[in-house]
């Protein structure tokens, strides 16, 4: 099985992939300075607290903590296939070093909050045929500033649950010498 963490990695990478195209369409679209809605520096999928702010606009993937993911077997057998339904979310840390002040730090928030929904928008599946957002979770919430230092800081929330498909296999109880099975037992 696969597991939340590679659920996590196929958005970190997708969103890497994607997301500095999208932040260059909406720059060009609405006449706005890359120092006003940067690319972010880092991409995490494992890092449970915020980036230093040397390297704001951070993007960091997780799953909820304390949720099991919903999974529904679709193909039952001795190697069972299963739709894991896993709650993620972003974090997109951003210091207003680069603004002018908390409205125009919040609009970029509000934008990089837009160019990550255009994201999965444009492709649900991440670029991977086993994955995909369910479109109807998303949703995005800026937080209130905070003094990160010297500045102050906001960060955005995009939450959405995505569905794995994952297959459980299991290996045979005996084999010879070249790996051939010689006994495997199917559980009902």
């Amino acid at each position: 099985m696969k597991g939340v963490h590679t659920a996590r990695k196929i958005v970190r990478d997708y969103l890497a992939d994607r997301l500095p195209v999208a932040l260059a369409a909406m720059r060009r679209r609405e006449s706005i300075s890359i120092t006003i809605l940067p690319d972010p520096k880092k991409y995490l999928a494992e890092s449970v607290r915020p980036p230093d702010a040397s390297s704001w606009p951070s993007l960091w993937v997780d799953n909820v903590a304390d949720s099991e993911p919903a999974r529904t077997l679709t193909e039952p057998g001795p190697n069972p296939v299963y739709e894991c339904r896993y709650e993620l979310f972003i974090v997109v840390w951003m210091s207003t070093k680069q603004h002018r002040g908390l409205p125009e730090i919040e609009l970029a928030a509000n934008r990089m909050s837009a160019a990550i929904i255009e994201c999965f928008i444009d492709r649900p599946s991440c670029g991977d045929p086993d994955f995909v957002i369910d479109l109807a979770t998303l949703r995005a919430q800026p937080s209130d500033p905070w003094d990160a230092g010297t500045t102050p800081a906001v960060a955005v929330r995009v939450d959405f649950e995505a569905i794995q498909v994952e297959q459980h296999v299991r290996p045979p109880l005996w084999t010879d010498p070249t790996g051939t099975p010689v006994v495997t037992v199917e559980l009902l």
